[in-house]
């Protein structure tokens, strides 16, 4: 059976393996494809599934990307894996018939992702440029959600230089009115605010100078958190007042 020949996860030791798989799979009745069979296939580390016996299977059960729920968790398992290349998650993605869908799902789920997984998310975001800008059912983009729990400095730097490149835009603002800075003020963790601040300020294009922040402007701030770093209640009193 094919899952035998899957099992376990590192059973696969080299491509021909995989040439293996794909003559087995080639003379396969659809009905021993299974969802289970697809998760072997994709949970596989050593050598990770090519695009070729991935799209045999697919091809040979239809059926395997019509369940919406299944289908998704499968995408989360292959995009969370660092075995994954990226070229078999847009063939999962291409395939599903919802790619933006399924696409703004696993960004979201890399919003608070360590360094390890930027890689994938700037590869999903340029294969799918409008999530960028793509509101939630509160109306917020994926910088205002990443904004939240300030979880991720550098997931905030990479949303910016992205959008930077993609739209030009900087600080979109939500149903609400509020921006990526407005989120982060309201952040419970300070220290994390204040880092997630800097690259937000940094990044505009009318970044004030040192002078301009630690002259008279900082003496005049208005309802800013004094509990934040000076340099950045500085900034903020530039752009809010």
């Amino acid at each position: 059976m094919l899952c035998d020949l899957l099992s376990p996860k590192d059973r696969i030791k080299s491509p021909s393996d995989w040439e293996e798989i794909y003559g087995y799979v080639s003379r396969c009745s659809c009905s021993e494809i299974t969802t289970y069979e697809l998760y072997l296939v994709l949970a596989q580390e050593c050598f990770p599934v090519p695009t070729y016996v991935l799209d045999k299977i697919l091809n040979r059960n239809t059926d395997l990307v019509k369940n919406d729920e299944t289908f998704q968790m499968y995408c989360l398992l292959a995009y969370s894996s660092e075995h994954t290349p990226f070229t078999t998650m847009k063939h999962l993605l291409d395939a599903s018939g919802r790619s933006f869908q399924l696409a703004n799902v696993l960004l979201r789920k890399s919003l608070g992702a360590d360094f390890g997984r930027f890689d994938v998310a700037r590869a999903l975001i340029r294969y799918q440029p409008a999530l960028l800008s793509y509101m939630d059912g509160d109306g917020n983009m994926p910088i205002h959600e990443c904004c939240l729990n300030c979880e991720s400095p550098a997931m905030v730097q990479l949303l910016i230089d992205e959008e930077l490149a993609i739209t030009g835009n900087w600080l979109p603002q939500n149903f609400d009115g509020m921006t990526a800075i407005d989120i982060a003020l309201e952040c419970e963790c300070l220290e994390s605010a204040n880092g997630i601040l800097s690259i937000l300020l940094h990044a505009s294009p009318n970044f004030p100078t040192n002078d301009q922040v630690l002259g008279e402007s900082f003496f005049n701030i208005i309802d800013v958190d004094l509990r934040l770093d000076p340099f950045i209640c500085g900034c903020l009193s530039h752009l809010y007042y």
